[in-house]
């Protein structure tokens, strides 16, 4: 029911609050790329990845990852979710 799907990582961390405190801070920052988009998280090992999309196509997320940098927000990366994962709209 989870089928696989490209997101773009923005980070991670533990605290779910805080990696909501951080999409607010990026959209703050850069609030015509995050216009529209919702946060995302998904469970990695003992933490969490902040997660943007999903994307249609690994052409968008490219789009989404060049607008990102060219406001100054580095250290994002495309990643494929494999089908069967669970990854959870994240509540601000």
């Amino acid at each position: 029911t989870h089928p696989s799907r490209i997101w773009v990582q923005l980070g991670i961390g533990q605290n779910r609050r805080a990696l909501a405190y951080d999409w607010r801070r990026m959209g703050r920052g850069s609030p015509e790329v995050f216009k529209g988009r919702r946060p995302y998280v998904d469970r990695l090992n003992q933490t969490n990845r902040l997660l943007a999309g999903p994307f249609a196509s690994r052409k968008q997320a490219v789009r989404f990852l060049a607008d990102l940098r060219k406001s100054g927000v580095n250290g994002p990366y495309i990643w494929t979710s494999p089908a069967g994962e669970v990854v959870d709209r994240l509540v601000r």
